[in-house]
């Protein structure tokens, strides 16, 4: 039967083969500190191979076994929940029924210019909307609390996108052709990295189109339109604009203390264990419990 190697077990591993090396006499302890390096080189080759089949044989059972723990989890998770489960799916629901109809009574109509691209970009906005707002479903319904708030970051910048459009109808257009701008700024990036990113980078051809695109935006519109937010600029007056900016435009500033928030699980900073939504239960049994926390434990104030 094939020994199971384990990662926990490695150094074990690994020191019985020193030990053995030195009571065979096969080397002197000096002699296996000058050549300890090339050994656990020549260990860790032989042995990832073990490894690698020794975790494919347990592979099924282990899934499966993980799997069985994921559904039970949801199925009590739904639940525990299932009125605010009910409340916030029937609302995702007459979202999506409202949206469907304002595309179906509106698309094809003879309108302006500027009254097309609104149209197109709060089509574009709600449909994204309702994404995210079915990946933050998801993601509750998983157990997974922290990640659906950093969802509803970017379902908050959809709303404070699409309230500044409907009040601004002049900037649709340049908001619908800032994702040119972004795009070429990404074609140059993954043709700069393409080599150690492993990634096929866009042919000159390629970013020469959308250069040629680019150059006719910024032709129109003013250089401004390269910056982030600059879709925004004429009607905020600044050349580099911000999402408060555009907050403090419709009167939704209110909502960036919550929004810093749920930026504390998307970004990489220190966030100590007790801060997060999903530790906040397992925290409050133990302090029943009398058990003492540990001070890296508590959420900041």
């Amino acid at each position: 039967m094939t020994e199971q190697v384990t990662f926990g077990s490695f150094d074990q591993i690994l020191q019985s083969v020193f030990q053995k090396i030195i009571d065979d006499k096969l080397l002197s302890p000096e002699q296996l500190t000058d050549a300890s390096s090339d050994i656990t080189k020549d260990f860790i080759i032989s042995t990832a191979d073990t490894m690698r089949r020794d975790l494919k044989r347990r592979a099924p059972a282990m899934l499966a076994g993980t799997r069985r723990e994921t559904s039970g989890f949801e199925k009590r998770n739904l639940q525990r929940w299932r009125k605010a489960f009910n409340l916030i799916e029937l609302i995702w629901e007459i979202a999506a029924e409202v949206g469907n109809k304002f595309n179906q009574d509106l698309q094809g109509q003879s309108v302006a210019r500027d009254q097309a691209y609104l149209f197109q970009a709060l089509v574009h906005t709600h449909a994204r909307s309702m994404l995210v707002a079915g990946e933050c479903i998801c993601l509750m319904r998983g157990g997974f609390p922290d990640g659906a708030l950093s969802r509803w970051r970017t379902l908050h910048e959809l709303n404070v996108v699409a309230s500044f459009l409907l009040s601004n109808g002049n900037a649709a257009e340049r908001y619908m052709v800032s994702f040119e701008i972004q795009a070429l700024t990404a074609a140059r990036q993954m043709k700069r990295y393409a080599e150690r990113s492993k990634m096929d980078p866009p042919t000159a051809d390629e970013i020469a189109a959308i250069e040629a695109r680019c150059n006719a935006h910024i032709a129109r519109f003013g250089k401004d339109i390269q910056n982030d937010y600059g879709w925004a600029s004429e009607v905020i007056g600044k050349k580099s604009p911000n999402l408060l900016d555009l907050e403090e435009a419709v009167g939704l500033d209110h909502w960036r203390p919550r929004f810093k928030w749920a930026s504390q699980h998307t970004h990489g900073g220190h966030r100590p264990f007790g801060s997060m939504l999903a530790t906040t239960e397992a925290l409050r049994l133990c302090s029943r419990s009398g058990r003492a926390i540990p001070v890296w434990w508590t959420p900041c104030t």
